[in-house]
């Protein structure tokens, strides 16, 4: 995902099947490709059931008390299976109290089917058909958000701009006492927080996750006359979204021009066998 919270298309393959074998073969040549950059994280989307809504509250959350009474909900289903699953796959891989780096909250899972049914009706042609029409849209994408980015006036991404202006409205009805020169004490009504300038932190965890200010970290920041936009993460900046989006997607050119590696082999692919 972007900085504007859409997808940014990485890499993309065609397998027979998910299989694990087919994911680890994939993941390894994206390794070759992007190297280990740091603050990245992988999510994998799983099968959806009738507790996802109990589940996703648990998943977002930034306070550990809100998500013990989530997780003690989810404690009640099938004698406690549901528990041990989600326990296995590890609660530092899914759960924002957890995380151990940044943007936990993204759920990917319906931004992916997007881009998958736009595929869906050229699935039925050749192969290399099918890619040269994802390389096609991957490359009118990268134009037209590159156009849109440069004729951007605002600093920051609509994104970033839509949460402050909804944490803004929620920091209206807030009341402060100053701790010292970076932390100011923001009761809220409910749990309350404290917000931190220096290090860009709140007790409720939502700013350190998102690096988008929360409601309490900008009624910290305009008791300090600071703007809100310099704490925010240059992530969701229009100016690295322009970087982002700066180099172009190119035609693969004509079959017989491509460059081939060492070691190539040509190989024949016969079309699938038809039972009759």
């Amino acid at each position: 995902m972007d900085g504007n919270n859409q997808v940014y298309p990485l890499a993309y393959t065609i397998v027979d099947n998910e299989t694990d074998r087919a994911w680890k073969w994939f993941m390894s040549n994206l390794k070759c490709v992007i190297g280990e950059p740091s603050n990245l994280v992988f999510m994998f989307d799983r099968a959806d059931s009738t507790i996802v809504g109990i589940f996703k509250d648990a998943a977002r959350v930034f306070r550990m008390s809100e998500f013990q009474a989530h997780w003690d909900q989810l404690r009640t289903f099938q004698n406690g299976a549901v528990l041990k699953y989600l326990k296995d796959i590890g609660l530092e891989r899914w759960v924002c109290v957890y995380q151990t780096e940044q943007r936990y909250d993204n759920m990917t899972s319906n931004s992916a089917e997007c881009f998958n049914s736009l595929t869906k009706e050229y699935r039925q042609l050749p192969i290399m058909c099918l890619l040269e029409h994802v390389r096609g849209l991957i490359q009118s994408w990268f134009y037209e958000w590159r156009n849109y980015w440069a004729s951007r006036m605002t600093s920051h991404s609509n994104y970033c701009e839509n949460r402050l202006t909804t944490e803004c409205d929620k920091g209206r009805r807030y009341r402060v006492e100053l701790i010292d020169c970076y932390r100011i004490h923001v009761r809220d009504n409910r749990l309350d927080s404290i917000g931190n300038l220096h290090t860009k932190e709140c007790t409720c965890k939502e700013f350190d996750s998102l690096g988008i200010l929360c409601s309490h970290a900008i009624v910290t920041a305009r008791e300090r006359n600071i703007p809100i936009h310099a704490l925010c993460s240059p992530f969701y900046s229009v100016d690295f979204l322009m970087v982002v989006y700066a180099e172009p997607v190119n035609p693969l050119g004509h079959i017989f021009e491509w460059k081939r590696p060492s070691g190539y082999v040509e190989k024949h692919i016969a079309p699938p066998r038809r039972v009759v």
